[in-house]
């Protein structure tokens, strides 16, 4: 069993949070947590969507954002056929682009202007922020829904699963399009049964 100090920032060394948050108990399990919160201030959120044809310009617009040193709440490019699972009403065929500002006013419309800079001289098709806005607030689901996908998974025989990988920017639209080619091509029926995200930061 190990302690890490509640301490704010490590002089040197790797900070081990980084290794195991996200293993999902490969490595070993959280018993305790310590949060920072930060004041709710939902009347400032912005919420963005956008149509974009090729998934690397997707991550292109996100790599610019982030690197410029905005840090949307949710930063997502979603392929099209994930789209299609989340956003079947407006996606297109196209993969869908998904951010979110919010904080305080003075942060929220900085981050919002730079995320209007960014894509205004990007092709693109705008999604309406009302849509963006309602798959946002149905994002965290209560044990119910959860319960009822877990059913309908084992009555129909589907399987579902997440495989979390990391790379540098530069490698990110390689990695997905390895990963894709070769369900795609290994697997029957793959455009309809796949789901891949391609990027998240939360």
């Amino acid at each position: 069993m190990t302690r890490i100090k509640n301490v704010p920032r490590r002089a040197a060394g790797p900070d081990i949070r980084h290794v195991v948050i996200g293993s999902e108990g490969a490595l070993c399990f959280i018993t305790e947590v310590t949060v920072k919160l930060f004041r709710y201030q939902p009347e400032n959120n912005r919420y963005f969507g956008f149509l974009v044809d090729d998934f690397a310009d997707g991550v292109a617009a996100l790599r610019e954002l982030i690197t410029a040193g905005y840090r949307p709440s949710v930063c997502r490019v979603y392929s099209p056929e994930d789209a299609r699972q989340h956003f079947a009403g407006f996606y297109q065929g196209k993969n869908v682009v998904v951010l979110v500002a919010e904080g305080p006013k003075g942060i929220a419309e900085a981050t919002a202007g730079a995320i209007e800079e960014l894509f205004a001289g990007r092709p693109h098709g705008r999604v309406d922020p009302v849509l963006i806005r309602q798959w946002f607030e149905d994002l965290n689901w209560g044990q119910d829904r959860i319960d009822a996908e877990r059913a309908d998974m084992l009555e129909h025989s589907h399987l579902g699963y997440t495989t979390e990988v990391s790379v540098g920017w530069s490698r990110v639209s390689d990695l997905f399009d390895a990963v894709m080619g070769r369900i795609r091509g290994e697997f029957p029926r793959a455009g309809d049964l796949t789901q891949t995200s391609g990027n998240q930061w939360s």
